[in-house]
């Protein structure tokens, strides 16, 4: 009689088979997120969270690492008990590879999600120089309104006219002023005719010279002289007073605050 056939133990590599397309999904949906989040540079948020869902698939990885270590001991059990040995080492050596080669890629993301941090990090840091630059702007801008304002302020002043108008009240009651502005340059006859007449000029000006012969023989006229805010004013001033008082004609002085056009009364 024939001997019967002693049962040959089979093994099936579907267990193993579908742990490998379970890796190699978690792999593709590594890349996936890698490669989304440097489409987008402005989603760190999304970064962050495809970060924590790469360290949960990094978990289930090394949960797979362990069933492989438990897998490879089942297989060990298995090889002594059949009868023909199947050689699984080169297919635990090539999971080994594929095993080191996932924690290269973990070590990657956590290089990646250290990077992240730092980003984090410099993105806050120039948020609060942006915050202190918009504080210092807007300092800027309140000081840059103020300047305007007083600017303004001391544009309308300049060109606001001086007025002067005989009150008949005071020194000028009972009198006829003639009225001279004194500036850098000399002084300024003003009347129905504005006359500009130079410092050097004085001494020979025949208008000059007939007015201060008026106002010595008529006590009534007065040469009221309007000083412009200068030294060069104050000198013309005096200049001009000792002609008059060489004639014995009357004389009186109204400073000015400004340089601003006068406006005579009466003129």
């Amino acid at each position: 009689m024939a001997r019967p056939r002693k049962a040959q133990v089979e093994v099936s590599l579907f267990p193993f088979l579908s742990i490998l397309a379970c890796v190699i999904g978690i792999l593709v949906l590594i890349l996936c997120s890698v490669i989304i989040s440097q489409i987008d540079p402005q989603g760190v948020e999304e970064l962050k969270q495809a970060n924590e869902e790469n360290l949960k698939k990094l978990k289930q990885l090394d949960e797979l690492e362990l069933e492989l270590l438990a897998l490879k001991e089942e297989l060990e059990k298995v090889d002594a008990l059949q009868t023909k040995k199947i050689d699984f080492k080169s297919k635990i050596l090539k999971l080994k590879a594929e095993i080191g080669k996932k924690k290269k890629e973990q070590q990657a993301l956590v290089s990646k999600n250290t990077k992240v941090n730092e980003l984090n990090e410099e993105l806050a840091l120039k948020m609060a120089q942006k915050a202190k630059l918009m504080a210092t702007l807007e300092e800027k801008m309140k000081l840059h309104d103020f300047l305007v304002a007083a600017l303004n302020k001391e544009k309308e002043r300049l060109h606001s006219k001086l007025k002067i108008e005989a009150t008949g009240s005071g020194f000028l009651a009972d009198s006829t002023p003639i009225y001279v502005e004194c500036n850098d340059k000399g002084i300024t006859l003003i009347g129905e005719q504005t006359v500009e007449i130079p410092r050097g000029a004085l001494p020979k000006n025949k208008q000059w010279q007939t007015m201060l012969k008026a106002g010595s023989k008529n006590q009534r006229k007065v040469f009221v002289f309007l000083l412009r805010p200068s030294f060069g004013a104050v000198s013309n001033y005096w200049y001009a007073k000792s002609f008059c008082d060489k004639s014995g004609a009357r004389s009186a002085k109204i400073p000015l605050t400004s340089n601003a056009p006068l406006s005579v009364g009466g003129i």
